[in-house]
């Protein structure tokens, strides 16, 4: 097996947070709510131009994620010291962050056994 990160190595993982983007789909009262969900959210892709082929034909998908689902896979994964970050909060990411992608988004870190 092929081992990534070292013992005692920090993942940090961020995604878009499934609770905070359903709150704003049922808040959301155009006719369009559901396409401005998938396009803001980045849940799914347009794959044609058809209007169609977009609606019944796009079966292409991300999993998400709300706060308590990803820490509790990360603790059945033997990862520790779980907890909820933000940009900025830990020097060791600082080269490669991006503040946008912790907007709207579960934030996680963990250690590795």
């Amino acid at each position: 097996m092929f081992d990534l990160l070292s013992a005692k190595g920090v993942l940090r993982v961020i995604a878009p947070d499934l609770r905070r983007l359903a709150t704003v789909y049922f808040e959301h009262t155009a006719d369009d709510a559901a396409s401005r969900l998938m396009r803001w959210s980045g849940i799914g892709e347009e794959v044609s131009p058809s209007p169609l082929r977009r609606l019944f034909g796009n079966s292409r998908h991300r999993w998400m994620w709300d706060q308590k689902s990803p820490t509790e896979v990360l603790r059945n994964s033997g990862f520790y010291e779980i907890r909820s970050c933000a940009c900025g909060d830990n020097p060791i990411f600082e080269a490669v962050e991006n503040k946008d992608r912790y907007e709207d988004s579960v934030a996680l870190e963990a250690v590795k056994p």
